[in-house]
């Protein structure tokens, strides 16, 4: 056995790491108070967001498209699309003619 064996090497002093998790719950809390604010602002930011659409949407109709008075709004659609007719639901989506006018250009979508 080598002499060097006999005698027990000094070992250096090491720092050990910091595993204290306090600065991560604090980031957790206000994260959770920021989530917390976002769902209370949701549906006021919804509501901004659907009548901002409603009034992009509005400016793109034609004059005749606003005062139309056969024109009947669905409630449950965004902007102003007009509500299903008894033949529209009734025929199938092959058949559906889709009348054109003039703002058009002749395109159908």
């Amino acid at each position: 056995m080598p002499v060097y064996f006999n005698t027990t090497p000094v070992l250096e002093k090491r720092a050990l790491p910091d595993f204290s998790t306090t600065e991560d719950e604090a980031m957790l809390a206000r994260q959770q108070e920021a989530a917390a604010a976002f769902i209370e602002e949701k549906p006021a930011l919804a509501a901004r967001i659907e009548s901002a659409f409603n009034d992009r949407y509005s400016s793109l109709l034609t004059v005749n498209d606003l005062f139309d008075p056969a024109r009947h709004l669905d409630s449950t659609s965004p902007g102003l699309e007009p509500a299903a007719t008894a033949e529209e639901v009734t025929t199938p989506p092959s058949a559906t003619v889709v009348p054109l006018r003039a703002a058009d250009g002749g395109a159908s979508a």
